[in-house]
Formats: structure tokens, C-alpha cells, sequence
């Protein structure tokens, strides 16, 4: 049974329509479950994943891939069953996210998106996972997270299965009261099962795949590509558990544009200045100037057409220019960021950008941003403020994000920081003051609402996602 099967399965006796659990014969309490076994010993890797390429037996990948189901205990995400990997020799969880997105656009087939995320109870980076052939507004009813433990002679990653409806099956076993919003919920988990299955198990295809595919060259001596192994080590789709005509595209470097901002022409990588119109390019500093701190900004790549062929994340952050850096600003500081490169933005106004945002959370994602376009009163710059519309008025100014513009050469770049009451206050925290009554209030309410805002978050970001990709798409091809 797969990772969503196990999940559902309780409602095939439990749930079966709570509307009529009236009309239904009192159901008997369950069995009290015994206690959780302990944890197997991880598996050793075996060598078998070319083994698997030939025949097909699904147990020759697991057995490469390291992987078994097991009982597991996580301080945050609880004792579940969940699918696990081990990785001889190991790696990080964010080195494993960028193997992932090298072999991400051939294998799952526009079925799931996946972020590089933190826990925001003891810091640790995580790899959500969020079904992508399903609607917006359903995406939070099931989701998987991805965490790591270090262990002796490599790292083992656990799948978590989680979101919005993740307890409801047990408590619909369980004859425990279940809300209107309870029930819809379980409605459009069942409606969309079909849908749900097909994302984790891309899932986890996609990630018994990639383990497998690092262990052998663990196991061959070949080492992992790039940074830990070598530079020729390129991971290829062809090496993975599907059918794919081409290896993964390497990602574009920061100083090798790939078109002239002022033409579109075509250019050579290491190209100062454009052949075609001879204005220099972007990210390359002219002879005798010092080259800025700030990684320079991504030229987009014309490829919109291509994600919304594919739904890849890459291709999507590639349009939209995308990519995080540590910027300094005189009015909010210097911060890690997430930051947006608009083609010729320098002659888009902030209003139209604004407009933009608005328009496509409203078409696409019901509505769940605010958008205003306000004055900084430290040095009257205009920004986009943006604010969850499911936290209430009240509590919109608790966490928001503000978007301010830099023109450069060739365009403008937003940057997006995060602010608000709590988010002030948090950091005293952090600074080890004491919080009057009205700061501890507000940190009560922040934290009541803390799964809305982080949902508010993650929307954000792929509405600014969406927003950059379609405006560089006009302005790159009219």
C-alpha cells in the first residue's frame, strides 16, 4: 500500500459518509494498538540499481534506494509510519534538494512542487512537498515533508505525511466530533484521492530513484556530482527509473547570461558587451570597476511556455528571474532575501507590478493576498504591501511582506522582506528583552494563527513567482 493509501485507508470502514453516520449502527471502539516497534536497523545500499534498470523489479531500486518502511519518532512531526532512504556517506537535506531539482523536471511529470523549508520549532531545513495536479485551494489537505538524521556512515531521510486533514481519518474511526469544515475536508481528501496517490507516489518514486542512483556512485567510487565529486559528474535523468530523452539542463551561472537585456540577443558565456547592439551586459563589471557584493541579478530565460508544459519549479524560478541574496537597504537593513529580476522594469511602475500581483491572486488563488501600494515614511519611497486575507483585519499586520524596487541597468529588482508587529517583537525576543502584556498578547495571537501565516507565506511566494514569470514573458517577447 502507498504512502496516501495508508493515509485514506481509515476511511474506507470509518468515515463513508459522515452525513448519514445517524442512520449508521454505533461502531465499536478500537482495539487498543500496541505500542510502536522499535525502529529497524537502516539497510545497507545494494548494488543493484543498473539490476533494476534492466528488468524492472521494483525491489531491486528499494534495495538500492536503501529503503523500507518504519515506525519512526521525530520530536516535531511525531511517531508515524513513514517511507525512509539512507544515503551512504550522506549528504544535507539542502544538497539533496538541489540533486532533486537536477532530475526534478524529467521524472515528476508536473505532479508535485517542492520548497527548501524550515521548522520553525528547532530550525531544521525540511523539503515540503505539495500535490501540483490538484487545485490551489486543495493542496494543504495532504502534504509531505522530508527530514534528515545524520546517522553512522551516511544519513537517513524520512517521508512525513501531513497538511490540513492529516488526523482526520483516526478521528473518524474514532466517533470523535467532527466540524462542517471537518467533514468538507474529508469530502475533497476522497474527491481528490485519485490525485493525491499519483503526487506521492511521484514522490517517492522520484526520491527511491535519486537515492538510488547516489548510492551507486557512492558504491562505483564515482562520488557525488558537483561540489562532492567530480566536476564531470554530471546527474543524469537517463540514470533515473523513467523514460527521458536528455539529461537535466545544468543551471544557468550568475556571470553567463544567456540574452542581452537591452536586445534579447543571443550571447557567448563570459560576453562583456553585446555584439548585436554593444551595450554590456548584465553581470559582468566593466574594465576597472569592482565587482558589486550582491551576486549580480539573473537575466530571466525565456522559458514560461516550458513550465506551463511541465510545471517545474526550476523553469518557473527561471522566468520569473528568481533567486535569494543578502541584500543591504537604508531603511530596512540587510537581510537574506528573496529577490526578482524585472526585465526593463526600470519603465514598469510600481502600480502596474502591484496590479499585477493583485489580479492573479484573485484569479488563481481566491483572493488570499492583500495587496496595497504604500509610501516608506523614513524616505517616501512607494512599496507593495502584502497581507493575508484569511487572518482577519485585525491580525494583518501581526506578519506581512513588503516589496520594495531598486531600478538597474537593464531593469528593476524587487526585493521581498518580511515585517510586522510579531515579527518586531519576535526578534526582541530573540535579543533577550522582557515583553510587556501588550507585546506577549501579540505573540499569543501570532502563534494562534501561525499555520495560516505560514500558508500565507508559501502563497506569496508563488503568486511573486507567477507575477515576475508572466511579466518577463511579455517583455521578453512582446
Amino acid at each position: 500500500m502507498g504512502l496516501f493509501g495508508s493515509f485514506v485507508q481509515a476511511f474506507k470502514d470509518g468515515y463513508n459518509g459522515v452525513e448519514d453516520s445517524q442512520q449508521q449502527p454505533a461502531k465499536q471502539q478500537p482495539e487498543q494498538r500496541a505500542a510502536v516497534s522499535q525502529e529497524p536497523s537502516h539497510l545497507m545500499p545494494t548494488h543493484t540499481l543498473q539490476s533494476y534498470l534492466d528488468t524492472e523489479d521494483l525491489s531491486l531500486l528499494q534495495g538500492a534506494a536503501a529503503y523500507q518502511k518504519v515506525a519512526h519518532a521525530d520530536p516535531i512531526l511525531g511517531t508515524k509510519e513513514v517511507d525512509s532512504y539512507f544515503l551512504l556517506h550522506g549528504c544535507s537535506i539542502s544538497t539533496l534538494e538541489e540533486y532533486l531539482r537536477s532530475v526534478w523536471p524529467e521524472v515528476h511529470k508536473g505532479k508535485a512542487l517542492f520548497f527548501l523549508d524550515k521548522l520553525p520549532e528547532d530550525g531544521r531545513e525540511v523539503i515540503r512537498f505539495y500535490a501540483n495536479n490538484v487545485e490551489v485551494a486543495f493542496r494543504n489537505l495532504f502534504t509531505l515533508t522530508l527530514v534528515g538524521n545524520n546517522v553512522e556512515g551516511g544519513t537517513i531521510f524520512y517521508l512525513y505525511f501531513g497538511g490540513d486533514a492529516a488526523d482526520l481519518p483516526s478521528r473518524a474511526t474514532c466517533d470523535a466530533e467532527l466540524t462542517s469544515k471537518d467533514k468538507k475536508a474529508i469530502d475533497n481528501l476522497c474527491e481528490h484521492k485519485a490525485a493525491f496517490e499519483d503526487f506521492a507516489s511521484a514522490v517517492n518514486g522520484t526520491l527511491m530513484g535519486l537515492i538510488a542512483n547516489l548510492n551507486d556512485r557512492v558504491l562505483e567510487g564515482t562520488g557525488f556530482p558537483g561540489a562532492y565529486g567530480p566536476q564531470d559528474a554530471v546527474l543524469s535523468t537517463q540514470e533515473m527509473p523513467v523514460q527521458a530523452s536528455a539529461s537535466a539542463q545544468p543551471a544557468a551561472t550568475l556571470d553567463a547570461p544567456k540574452f542581452c537585456g537591452a536586445c534579447g540577443a543571443s550571447l557567448e558565456p563570459g560576453t562583456k558587451f553585446c555584439p548585436k547592439c554593444g551595450k554590456p551586459v548584465m553581470g559582468v563589471a566593466p574594465e576597472g570597476q569592482a565587482a558589486p557584493a550582491e551576486p549580480p541579478h539573473l537575466m530571466p530565460t525565456n522559458t514560461w511556455q516550458a513550465y506551463l508544459e511541465t510545471g517545474s519549479v526550476p523553469l518557473l524560478e527561471g522566468v520569473a528571474a528568481f533567486q535569494r541574496v543578502t541584500h543591504t537597504d537604508s531603511v530596512f537593513g540587510t537581510e537574506e532575501v528573496n529577490s526578482y529580476f524585472l526585465l526593463r522594469g526600470n519603465e514598469v511602475s510600481i502600480q502596474e507590478v502591484a496590479g499585477t500581483i493583485k489580479d492573479i491572486s484573485e484569479k488563481f488563488f481566491n483572493g488570499q493576498l492583500i495587496i496595497n501600494v504604500d509610501m516608506l515614511t523614513e524616505d517616501y519611497r512607494q512599496v507593495i504591501r502584502i497581507y493575508s486575507a484569511n487572518v482577519g483585519i485585525r491580525f494583518e499586520k501581526l506578519c506581512y511582506f513588503t516589496l520594495i524596487k531598486d531600478d538597474v541597468r537593464d531593469g528593476a529588482v524587487y526585493y521581498q522582506y518580511l515585517g510586522g508587529e510579531a515579527i518586531d517583537i519576535l526578534a526582541k525576543v530573540s535579543d533577550q528583552d522582557a515583553l510587556t502584556r501588550d507585546e506577549a498578547k501579540k505573540i499569543d495571537e501570532f502563534n494562534d494563527r501561525h499555520d495560516l501565516l505560514f500558508d500565507f507565506s508559501n502563497t506569496t511566494k508563488t503568486v511573486l513567482h507567477y507575477v515576475f514569470g508572466i511579466l518577463n514573458n511579455s517583455q521578453m517577447n512582446g
